[in-house]
């Protein structure tokens, strides 16, 4: 993570610091995949990635796709930790 911090704030061609480096630091910060604090976050989103969520649904109703509104701090995560695709569609307009 430490290399990788130092090749954006190095290479301009990554905009650095227009482009934040927030995530990447607070992951240097974290006590690793072993703490359970990460590990009840993991399970957690498999629950929602999993049987009782986006697989659970795409099965149960015999779907090829879901179509939700993309937030970031459920739909995207809970794809990401289940492995799953995601593909967002810009809807709506942003001030």
């Amino acid at each position: 993570m430490e290399g990788l911090i130092d090749f954006t704030k190095s290479t301009p061609g990554e905009a650095f610091p227009e482009v934040g480096l927030e995530v990447f630091e607070k992951a240097l910060s974290t006590k690793g995949p072993t703490d359970p604090a990460y590990q009840e976050a993991l399970a957690l989103g498999s629950e929602f990635s999993g049987d009782g969520g986006i697989l659970g649904a795409l099965e149960r109703w015999n779907l090829d796709a879901l179509v939700v509104p993309t937030t970031p701090w459920i739909t995207v995560r809970a794809a990401a930790i289940g492995g799953l695709p995601i593909v967002g569609v810009p809807l709506g307009f942003y001030p």
